[in-house]
């Protein structure tokens, strides 16, 4: 009977222990992100519990899926310049 308490209680330590390393799999995650990603970084941090790390990648592809919806990618000056559908380039 005590093996079966020890083996409980050694189970639940390494469950403790996998979560742990999970969250700080996303805390590396959240500080890695660049600044294009400062709107979501908070937003998962207080997620409680605190997200696996393949939900908080999701919610940052959600986030930049908006940004690219939003806000097209914008071209460099010289190329605006000299696209055709450039009212001034002709």
């Amino acid at each position: 009977m005590p093996e079966m308490i020890l083996s409980k209680s050694l189970a639940h330590i390494v469950s403790d222990f996998q979560k742990y390393k999970e969250q700080v799999k996303v805390i590396k995650f959240c500080k890695g992100l660049n600044e294009k990603y400062s709107h979501v970084r908070p937003q998962i941090m207080l997620i409680e519990p605190l997200p696996i790390l393949s939900i908080a990648f999701s919610l940052v592809l959600v986030q930049e899926h908006q940004l690219n919806t939003l806000f097209p990618l914008i071209l460099p000056r010289e190329q605006n310049l000299h696209s055709k559908s450039n009212i001034f380039f002709h």
